[in-house]
C-alpha cells in the first residue's frame, strides 16, 4: 500500500457471516507460534468456545504457549467473496503481527475472531458513535488509517469533517475517500518527530481557528498517550462534554499488546 503499510487478503468459508459494519470494528488476529503451532485453549475447537471460555484459557497458559493476539479494522469486507483486507503497520522492532504480515506468504494461516452477522448483536467493538453529528473531527496515526477510511465511505451527505492523519512518510499519504461530505484531509508526515507531536500541535491550531458548537463529533486514536492528550485539551479548552469525544489508545510506545 505504501512504505509502511503491506495489505494481507485473507479468506476462508467462515468468512461468509463476517458482518461487514465497517467504520473502526475491531477484530482479533491470533497468530500462529513460529513453528506454525497453537497453544491449546480451544480455539481450533468444533464447536468453538465461547469467546468468555477461550480467552480464559488463553490467558492461563504459560507464557511460551500463550499465542500472541492483535488487535486489527479490517479495510475491507466482503462476505460474498468470503475475504477481509487487514493492513498491517511494518515498523521496527517488529511485533508478532508485523514480522507475521512481512513474510506472508498464500496459504499462511491466522486465526480471525470478529463480529457473526448470525448473532443477535455483532456490533460489539465499534465505538464511533456520531449519533447524527453534522461536524466531525477525526484525528490518528498510522495504526488508525483503516478505521478513518471505512469511517469517511460511511458519512451522510452534507456531513463536514476535518481529518488529521500523523503517518511515518510523505509516501504514506495515500488517498482518502472524500466523496460523501464537505471533508478536509491534513497529512501530517512525522518524520523526525516524536510520535504524536505533529498531531498534537496540528489539532491544537484546528482549535484555536474554528468555532466548535452545535452538531458536533471527534473521535481520536493512535498511541495512548498523545490521544489522552488531545482529548484532554478538546474537553479542558475547547469545553466539549466529553460524551461528545471517542478516544481509543491503540498502542503505547514501549509497550505490546499482551
Amino acid at each position: 500500500v505504501s512504505p509502511s503499510y503491506v495489505r494481507v487478503t485473507l479468506g476462508g468459508d467462515k468468512l461468509e457471516h463476517f458482518a461487514p459494519h465497517g467504520n473502526d470494528h475491531r477484530i482479533k488476529l491470533i497468530i500462529q507460534h513460529p513453528d506454525g503451532t497453537y497453544g491449546d485453549f480451544g480455539i481450533k475447537d468444533s464447536p468453538p468456545p465461547s469467546l468468555t471460555d477461550w480467552y480464559t484459557r488463553w490467558r492461563t497458559l504459560p507464557d511460551k504457549h500463550r499465542n500472541p493476539i492483535r488487535t486489527y479494522t479490517p479495510s475491507a469486507v466482503r462476505p460474498a467473496e468470503r475475504e477481509i483486507d487487514i493492513d498491517f503497520v511494518l515498523h521496527e522492532p517488529a511485533g508478532p503481527a508485523t514480522s507475521w504480515a512481512s513474510t506472508a506468504q498464500p496459504g499462511d494461516e491466522l486465526i480471525v475472531v470478529g463480529p457473526d452477522s448470525r448473532a443477535d448483536d455483532s456490533t460489539g467493538g465499534m465505538d464511533f458513535q456520531p449519533h447524527g453529528a453534522r461536524r466531525l473531527l477525526l484525528a490518528a496515526d498510522e495504526s488508525g488509517l483503516p478505521a478513518v477510511r471505512n469511517i469517511l465511505q460511511r458519512i451522510p451527505k452534507g456531513t463536514a469533517a476535518s481529518v488529521f492523519l500523523e503517518v511515518p512518510t510523505a509516501a504514506d499519504c495515500v488517498p482518502m475517500p472524500t466523496a460523501n461530505g464537505d471533508v478536509v484531509v491534513t497529512w501530517l508526515v512525522r518524520g523526525e518527530h516524536p510520535y504524536g507531536e505533529r498531531l498534537t500541535q496540528a489539532i491544537d491550531a484546528w482549535a484555536i481557528d474554528t468555532e466548535i458548537s452545535g452538531s458536533f463529533y471527534a473521535w481520536v486514536a493512535g498511541e495512548s498517550t498523545t490521544v489522552k492528550v488531545i482529548r484532554r485539551h478538546l474537553v479542558r479548552q475547547c469545553d466539549l462534554p466529553p460524551s461528545s469525544i471517542t478516544f481509543s489508545g491503540y498502542w503505547k510506545i514501549g509497550k505490546a499488546e499482551n
